[in-house]
């Protein structure tokens, strides 16, 4: 039987001083705070117009950060100075969550110089201001007086906003904050320097907004974003199979802490499921179905967006045009656009198996999905490919309220900029690195296939032509070695003629006033690299075999006349004065056009199945055991042959 009983007194509360003092143990730096502002300044923009936020340094050392957007109302500057205050009655997918950031931002940006004063305007309220000198504070509660803004600040304010809405805050300038704005409008990353920290990377996917930097007297800067994954479809490896993007689910039971991480590909699903303590290594699928999970008052679902994509690499990592697989082993950043930012031969290990995290279009962290690759090491390209020239990005959006399911699941902390991985997200963190293997797995045999084919393509040119030559010299060598009509002369008449050809001729270098008659195969010509001059006139040729024509590779005149050749067997030739005679040696001709080959070919079998293989071998990577033999048979005699022709 229970007793009732009275409490002697009540317990509990938040110490005013402790919770005003527990904000310098927020773990922000001086780019955190900015980016809380800035924050602040997307959160409330008008829709539909461009944000533009200025960072102002004064000829008086003061540091102003000016926005146009919506501006504070009386009750909502109020608000701002409530700590972890929750507004639910403004814009959705706002950045804030904790009503903390602004504050512990500007408790730190002042703990130097350390007043700051804020001028707002909202359109349907009137100006207002708020100084406040940090070093005076004690707690939060009243702490924070509201002005009627003076005429000097509305003129202050109407310089910057021309009458519009927005707000400026005033800070004094230090020497760490012009090196932090130095840095970030120079729009370079830095060495090892976290990609989460740089305004170009963070805000990258808000197209609406726009920031400035302009430093006294000099001229304005502005930031560059950096967006891997909104580029042109030329921009990426394979055009649009080089980005691409994968919505991936989870359920999960906050009570029993099951939980089960899915993506659908061609109407099955690839899942990993989490019961208790242990987390797959891998995901299961593809399966028709998922496991099931007991549907209660416990079970969440979510939904997030992973990126994945290659930025095109230069022609020194891989040429498209002319591929071949890649073998750098290095850890650098080797595709055009990044190296824009990141430099062409420094290493950052931002870059080395990271994911970026992405909340409510603005990213908060920069984590290891994997191992981190390690330079050098025979046979690695494909796992540098993978680690270093993949890019990914996790996204996810929540509404702004302090129980989002979303953000308890992803545990987003109150210094939303510092995110830091949670093992407790094993299955998610696991299935992003599946997904980043799978799609780089599929870019590299893409690669290795093109350099593949490539290679092909140029071997079988390259054999074609010395076969071609090969062909053209045992065509040569057998009309020589079996003493058919053949006839030599220095140099050919502009006056001779042949016609009535039956095949196309295949020349090295011909006078265009030169033609062929009579001959039922194509005649044969090769000019010496000797600047020799030779002449020859009045002469006929009625055989059925082809002239072999060439001039002479001596350095003396031969002139030659009154020769004729009526024979069908033999050659013959009076010739005076001559004090050189003709080449006939069985080296191959210089040039050759390859729609002949089949009016040259032999009755040999292997021969005329070379040809064949050759023609299918350049247009396709299938070849049967037949011709695989025909090839090396044909290449082995092409190879011992031509060691004596080329």
């Amino acid at each position: 039987m229970s007793v009732h009983r009275n409490p002697v007194c009540q317990a509990g509360g938040v110490s005013a001083v402790g919770a005003f003092n527990m904000i310098d143990f927020a773990g922000l730096d001086e780019i955190d705070a900015l980016l809380e502002l800035i924050d602040n300044c997307i959160d409330w923009r008008h829709s539909g117009l461009e944000l533009n936020i200025r960072f102002i340094v004064t000829n008086k050392d003061e540091l102003l950060i000016i926005d146009n957007a919506m501006g504070m109302t009386l009750s909502n500057f109020q608000k701002m100075f409530i700590l972890y205050n929750q507004d639910l009655e403004g814009p959705q997918r706002r950045s804030g969550i904790c009503g903390y950031g602004t504050k512990a931002a500007l408790k730190l940006l002042c703990s130097n110089k350390t007043i700051h004063n804020i001028i707002t305007k909202h359109n349907n309220d009137n100006y207002y201001t708020q100084t406040t000198d940090w070093n005076t504070l004690t707690t939060m509660n009243n702490s924070f007086n509201i002005y009627n803004a003076s005429e000097e600040e509305i003129e202050l304010f109407k310089k910057y906003n021309n009458n519009g809405s927005g707000t400026i805050i005033k800070l004094g300038l230090t020497e760490e904050l012009r090196h932090i704005l130095d840095q970030q409008f120079e729009n370079k990353i830095e060495k090892n320097f976290k990609l989460n920290k740089y305004f170009s990377i963070v805000y990258n996917e808000h197209n609406d907004v726009n920031i400035y930097y302009k430093y006294k007297n000099y001229d304005t800067k502005q930031i560059e974003f950096i967006s891997m994954f909104n580029q042109p479809n030329e921009q990426y490896l394979n055009g649009i199979d080089g980005n691409k993007r994968i919505i991936i689910k989870s359920k999960y039971n906050k009570k029993t802490l099951q939980e089960l991480v899915y993506f659908e590909l061609n109407n099955k699903y690839y899942y990993i499921y989490k019961k208790k303590g242990n987390c797959p290594t891998k995901p299961i699928g593809p399966e028709s179905n998922l496991p099931h999970m007991c549907i209660d008052d416990d079970l969440e679902e979510m939904e997030f967006v992973q990126h994945l994509c290659c930025l095109k690499p230069d022609n020194s990592y891989y040429n498209s045009e002319k591929p071949s697989l890649p073998f750098d082993t290095g850890l650098t950043v080797r595709d055009n656009y990044r190296q824009n930012f990141f430099g062409t031969k420094t290493y950052n290990s931002e870059v080395n198996g990271k994911m970026l995290i992405s909340r409510n279009d603005s990213i908060i962290g920069n984590i290891d999905i994997g191992k981190t690759a390690v330079a050098g090491g025979k046979g690695t390209a494909k796992d540098k490919f993978q680690r270093i020239h993949v890019s990914t990005q996790l996204d996810y959006n929540t509404k702004s309220n302090q129980k989002n399911i979303t953000d308890t699941y992803m545990h987003t902390q109150k210094n939303k900029h510092q995110y830091d991985r949670k093992e407790d997200r094993k299955a998610i963190w696991r299935m992003c690195e599946y997904n980043r293997e799978e799609f780089s797995t599929t870019l590299w045999n893409n690669m290795e296939k093109d350099s593949l084919d490539y290679s092909k393509k140029e071997a079988c040119q390259t054999i074609t032509r010395a076969y071609i030559l090969y062909k053209f010299n045992k065509t040569i060598n057998s009309r020589i070695n079996k003493k058919k009509t053949l006839v030599s002369v220095s140099k050919l008449s502009s006056s001779t003629s042949y016609s009535n050809s039956t095949t196309s001729p295949i020349v090295s270098k011909l006078s265009s006033s030169t033609s062929y008659s009579n001959s039922n195969t194509p005649p044969i010509v090769r000019q010496s690299s000797a600047s020799n001059t030779s002449n020859a006139s009045n002469t006929s040729n009625t055989s059925n075999t082809p002239p072999i024509v060439r001039q002479s590779s001596a350095s003396n005149t031969s002139n030659t006349s009154n020769t004729s050749n009526t024979s069908n067997s033999s050659n013959s030739s009076n010739t005076s004065n001559t004090s050189n005679t003709s080449n006939t040696s069985n080296t191959p001709p210089i040039v050759t056009q390859p729609s002949s080959i089949d009016k040259l070919m032999g009755s040999d079998k292997h021969d005329k199945i070379q040809i064949k293989l050759l023609k299918k071998l350049a247009q396709s990577d299938s070849i049967d055991e037949e011709e695989r033999y025909a090839l090396t048979w044909g290449l082995s005699r092409l190879l011992e042959t031509l060691k004596d022709i080329i």
